[in-house]
């Protein structure tokens, strides 16, 4: 669903700016809606860092869990099975957590 947003001119200026700088690092031009919504997408995620205090990420994801444990669950198992990305030695290190509480 698209809606239409009305920026500022000078958002407007800095954010055509700075493509030609994301169009570089891109190596093609890129569209300049794609371009705003890859801007907003990172700085959420950016702002979702900031909100979340530094060590108590814990502590967010305990109460997340706590408020929807199957969605958490679901999130934590998608990212358990991207799999390159965790190391082997990381693997190994969570199975034997784990199996302290099989017996």
């Amino acid at each position: 669903m698209k809606k239409k947003i009305v920026l500022g001119d000078e958002t407007v200026k800095k954010l055509r700016n700075f493509k030609t700088v994301f169009d570089e690092i891109m190596e093609e031009e890129t569209d300049f809606n794609d371009y705003v919504e890859v801007v907003l997408s990172e700085g959420l995620e950016k702002m979702l860092r900031d909100v979340i205090p530094e060590e108590h990420e814990w502590d967010t994801l305990r109460v997340a869990f706590e408020k929807d444990n199957r969605f958490i669950s679901r999130v934590i198992v998608d990212i358990l099975s991207r799999g390159a990305e965790i190391s082997e030695d990381e693997r190994k290190r969570m199975r034997s957590k784990m199996s302290m509480y099989i017996q």
